[in-house]
């Protein structure tokens, strides 16, 4: 969703942008106000030819056309009150597989396609009220629709879902504190479509809750705060959500904060498997407990400026834990049958996240180092959660030559993974630049990723036979090669 409002000044943004990978995007943005009533409209569009990279005969980048259109309106009665009301639109159309299928040259020995056609009709309404002192009455809801249909050459997954979310609260602040209380309420709604061919089941979710927050705030000192969240949920009954948090300055350039809270998860088959590995076979007989999650994080900032030298740092480190505790696990056997349970001990991941910028005159350089030792503890053989990196790194270095022209590097180093039978993956390092030139309001982007060509089809095939009902290798790395894009930004 676009959120940016309207001003009083009439704006237009138009992006067309083209990929080596047959990809071409079309964008248009306007925004206006005048009086109480604003707007905004997003229109977009991708056509995208289907690319077999490394040659295997099947597509690595599939053949898609899609259109998305979102426009807002902004309503201000008063000076207190504040209204939105938005739609959004998505139809796309996708088609991978065996590439000459999908060139319509199918025979006996070519025959396998996967074929996505999925439409998406969502609105939203917010509305901000002010009371006097500083008091204000908050109101928010959306609704969408989702349909969508995925055809293979040997089955078929379709089905539509409608979800809902609103919410109501009120806030009210006196001095130092403050206090926030209020309530929402779920839907989430799925039903097979005729011709469904897979184990999915049709379900009707919803959820009500109340929930209050105690915030006490010493500015530029002390911000705490302490929240509560109770839900009813109509399958699986109460779940009680505390939370806390608290932030101080210990000067102008150095802060702490501490966080800590609770959540849930509902089992949702279409969220477990995905809607691709729905059209295999699902046990008929499941009994799913939700998950519930525990964790916190711990950070440190520090923001300087050095005027003498005209240099601007900003460092952030951010220490973190979470444990899933009845964590939903699914195995698939080699007929293309699943197990799904809960696991006692559940999965827990802790890690430190590192980040620096520094910026002096036209330069600007970014810093990032990211450790995660995510676990599972019910399985002490292959304890590592799959296709989860234990290290990232990166940099990005960017120039500004003068008003016109601005140049950028970007490196990423990706660590080792683990697969599902607890095999390691590579660690591969990504490379990318961007080159920008503006005059006026006309913006020309010329950008390259991946430009060392990191492929997993280097290290081993991601399809194995049978072809016409293949078997697809975990995804761990790129498939797509080299990408470049040309971009053309104009600004009215």
């Amino acid at each position: 969703f676009i959120t940016k409002e309207p001003t009083d000044t009439t704006e237009a943004t138009f992006l067309l942008n083209q990929s080596s990978l047959l990809e071409t995007n079309l964008n248009a943005y306007v925004s206006g106000k005048k009086d109480k009533i604003g707007y905004t409209f997003f229109a977009g569009g991708t056509h995208q030819n289907a690319v077999d990279v490394n040659r295997d005969g099947f597509s690595d980048v599939p053949k898609t056309l899609s259109v998305m259109v979102h426009p807002q309106l902004f309503f201000y009665p008063d000076r207190a009150t504040h209204i939105r009301l938005g739609f959004v639109g998505n139809y796309e159309n996708r088609m991978g597989g065996d590439m000459r299928v999908i060139q319509g040259l199918a025979d006996s020995t070519h025959q396998y396609f996967e074929k996505s056609v999925l439409q998406n009709y969502g609105v939203d309404l917010i509305v901000n009220h002010d009371l006097k002192n500083k008091q204000g009455i908050y109101f928010r809801a959306s609704g969408n629709y989702f349909d969508r249909s995925l055809t293979t050459n040997y089955a078929e997954q379709a089905g539509h879902q409608g979800t809902g979310y609103s919410e109501l609260y009120y806030q009210i602040p006196k001095g130092r504190h403050s206090i926030i209380v209020g309530g929402n309420y779920l839907l989430d709604i799925f039903r097979r479509s005729a011709g469904d061919t897979s184990s999915y089941r049709n379900y009707d979710y919803h959820t009500g809750g109340v929930f209050a927050q105690y915030s006490y705030n010493v500015e530029n000192r002390l911000n705490l705060q302490i929240g509560v969240r109770g839900d009813y949920q109509n399958k699986f009954g109460f779940f009680i959500l505390p939370s806390a948090a608290i932030l101080v300055h210990a000067n102008k350039e150095f802060s702490i904060r501490i966080n800590g809270g609770s959540g849930y998860k509902v089992p949702n088959m279409l969220e477990i498997l995905g809607l691709e590995e729905g059209i295999n076979t699902i046990p008929t007989s499941i009994n799913l407990s939700p998950e519930h999650s525990y964790g916190g994080t711990a950070e440190w900032n520090y923001r300087k400026i050095f005027d003498n030298v005209g240099l601007s740092v900003f460092i952030n480190q951010t220490f973190f834990y979470t444990w899933v505790q009845h964590a939903i696990i699914s195995t698939e056997d080699s007929m293309g049958h699943y197990t799904i349970l809960n696991v006692n001990n559940g999965a827990t991941s802790l890690g430190v996240d590192n980040y620096v910028r520094l910026k002096k005159g036209p330069v600007e350089i970014y810093l990032g180092y990211t450790f995660v030792y995510p676990r599972k503890e019910y399985d002490k053989a292959q304890p590592y959660l799959t296709l989860t990196p234990l290290h990232r790194a990166a940099t990005v270095i960017s120039y500004e030559i003068n008003k016109h022209w601005k140049v950028g590097v970007e490196g990423s180093l990706v660590g080792k993974q683990y697969l599902d039978v607890g095999n390691p993956t590579k660690p591969y390092f990504l490379l990318a630049s961007s080159i920008h030139y503006t005059v006026k309001k006309v913006t020309l982007v010329l950008n390259g990723e991946n430009l060392l060509d990191v492929r997993q089809s280097r290290y081993s095939p991601i399809v194995y036979a049978p072809y016409i009902r293949p078997h697809f290798a975990e995804l761990w790395a790129p498939v797509d090669g080299v990408v470049i894009n040309f971009s053309i930004l104009v600004k009215i």
